[in-house]
């Protein structure tokens, strides 16, 4: 596409989508922002003529120098459009291809948003984040938007893929503040249905302050993954540590663990018992999933010598199934003070 041929396009879509903002959409969206609520925005140094009610003394007082707070208004939206251009996106009718229609649905939104005085970005991605461009006010960054759009060539080895879960992944680590976002996109998604999903290893603890020989259960739970190892439990000096079925759970109070996630990826459950008293390190677990190894982070458990009511073994609950639990598991267990 030449130089002229393109600004032929641009000027098209500024044209057609401009008189559509104002026979439609005048006066309806803006009358939805009522109010001046503000939003904090930046600390910058004091100029003359702010308001002196804005100046953050903490920061004048730590760096020696006058700064004020930059507020704005909250009716003031930020708009970003997240636009799937891959190379599907050349395919279309004889007249309009998907790329001129996402053009021209990017043109209305963004000249409707600047008519309410609102930011506009643009995020451009295929399997990857191609180009971003931040968001500001004016017709002539909405314009700008468009020539980007229409210029805008997948490269990379296949061109064809697109990964909406990477772009909106991208988009969370890029802008932190909020906005309204518009995923424009023809959903062939083969690049995100191909990928190698994450590995995510997880752990829950039913108690971190126990007595001397009182059981407590141990989840390693890991979601993604094809080969799953055993958890390598063999550093736990301070502790019994046996297998716990997942079974007998129905036996025990299970309010610290999400039902939601019993049924989620590979999940291992340990019985532990504390071998001395007080606050002693449960170390961390190693685990191999897909020949890579994964580590869960330590925890510290308070273990304290039982009441003398405790001592015997009146209330045992062991987690087996004969023997329905009736209070806190306590199992004979030599003291060993530190």
């Amino acid at each position: 596409m030449t130089t002229s041929e393109l600004a032929k396009k641009v000027r098209y879509i500024e044209i057609t989508t401009k008189k559509a903002v104002t026979a439609t959409f005048a006066g309806e969206y803006a009358s939805a922002f009522k109010g001046r609520g503000m939003e904090f925005d930046e600390v910058r140094e004091y100029q003359t003529g702010d308001d002196i009610r804005t100046i953050d003394w903490n920061v004048t007082a730590r760096t020696g120098k006058l700064h004020t707070k930059r507020f704005m208004e909250e009716r003031e939206l930020t708009i970003i459009f997240l636009l799937d251009l891959s190379s599907s996106g050349s395919f279309g009718s004889g007249t309009q291809s998907k790329r001129e229609l996402a053009a021209e649905i990017c043109a209305l939104l963004a000249f409707s948003a600047i008519k309410n005085n609102d930011r506009v970005g643009l995020i451009i991605f295929t399997d990857g984040v191609e180009v971003y461009i931040p968001p500001k006010k004016g017709s002539k960054h909405v314009l700008r938007l468009i020539r980007e759009v229409f210029a805008f060539r997948p490269g990379g080895p296949d061109p064809a893929l697109t990964d909406i879960g990477f772009a909106l992944n991208s988009f969370s680590r890029l802008y932190r503040r909020r906005a309204v976002v518009f995923l424009i996109s023809d959903f062939l998604d083969r690049g995100s249905a191909n990928a190698e999903k994450p590995v995510v290893v997880r752990v829950d603890l039913e108690e971190s302050e126990v007595y001397l020989g009182e059981s407590f259960i141990y989840r390693v739970q890991v979601i993604g993954g094809k080969n799953v190892g055993i958890p390598d439990t063999s550093n736990f000096e301070d502790f019994d540590v046996r297998d716990f079925p997942k079974a007998w759970l129905r036996y025990r109070n299970t309010d610290w663990l999400d039902p939601d996630t019993l049924e989620l990826g590979t999940n291992y459950f340990f019985r532990i018992v504390a071998l001395r008293t007080g606050l002693l390190t449960l170390p961390s677990v190693t685990i191999d999933v897909d020949g890579k190894i994964y580590s869960t982070p330590e925890f510290r458990i308070k273990a304290e010598l039982p009441p003398p009511s405790k001592h015997r073994r009146t209330a045992v609950r062991c987690g087996c199934p004969r023997t329905p639990p009736q209070g806190r598991t306590i199992f004979p267990v030599k003291a060993a003070q530190i």
